[in-house]
């Protein structure tokens, strides 16, 4: 069994403190129960750890694209910035959102393209001009 985590010779993968899990028991997690760990692990967890679950859940569930965005995001708070745009761009090449594209101008800015980065702020404050998001990532 491959998990990236630190017990991974166990098969075991622990997000959080307290929190252990099995690939079996990652697979067999109802979707409110997954996303509701995710959000646990985004706002308790180191973002090694919130790399850890996202890549292990990637490998149970394959690249749902809600995974791929905490995929994304988690690589992004790794500093991980080529590896966050990569995820991205698979996962914008199924279905664009303004969250997609408001993260990818985040992690292009980090990564130092900000004339790239400007560019996709531009083009979605453009089209949604009325979105919060929208308009958050122009700023």
């Amino acid at each position: 069994m491959t998990m990236t985590a630190p017990n991974a010779q166990s098969g075991y993968l622990e997000p959080a403190p307290g929190v252990r899990l099995s690939r079996a028991q990652l697979h067999a997690l109802p979707p409110e129960v997954r996303e509701r760990l995710l959000d646990f692990v985004a706002q308790w967890s180191t973002p090694a750890q919130q790399l850890d679950l996202a890549n292990a859940l990637r490998e149970v569930h394959g690249a749902m694209l809600f995974l791929l965005d905490y995929q994304a995001r988690a690589l992004f708070r790794c500093a991980q910035y080529e590896d966050a745009l990569r995820v991205l761009e698979r996962r914008q090449r199924r279905s664009t959102t303004i969250g997609s594209q408001a993260l990818e101008a985040q992690v292009l800015l980090a990564a130092g393209h900000d004339l790239h980065a400007q560019d996709v702020a531009d083009d979605i404050s453009r089209a949604y001009g009325h979105d919060i998001t929208a308009v958050h990532a122009a700023a």
